[in-house]
């Protein structure tokens, strides 16, 4: 199963609609947590710690931000580090989307 942790530009809303999900499928358990809640990451935080910390705790990072994140990661790579990987979402995309490909993980490559 893969972990995620979704950053802050992620609306809570979505995080919101996961933990629901979670409730009413159990057995599809998807497990995130998100920058700014207890003891991850504090809002804030820098994209280039919030790589280095979900390297550190296994976990895909789930984001809007396409326009810094990438060079960030990219960054952490160069320099001989890992990452699970970096999901960068739409805005416009439907939440149900987000939650279920996340849950089978599914994505699409982005051409554009």
């Amino acid at each position: 199963m893969i972990r995620f942790v979704f950053d802050e530009c992620m609306p809570e809303h979505v995080l919101r609609a996961v933990e629901i999900r979670n409730r009413e499928k159990p057995h599809e358990f998807l497990d995130v947590v998100a920058v700014g809640d207890g003891n991850v990451l504090p809002k804030g935080t820098p994209d280039d710690a919030i790589i280095a910390w979900a390297e550190q705790a296994g976990r895909a990072i789930v984001t809007l931000d396409d326009s810094t994140m990438p060079a960030h990661l990219r960054e952490h790579l160069a320099a001989g580090k890992h990452c699970l990987g970096v999901f960068c979402v739409r805005p416009e995309t439907a939440i149900p989307s987000i939650v279920f490909r996340s849950c089978d993980g599914r994505s699409r490559k982005r051409t554009g």
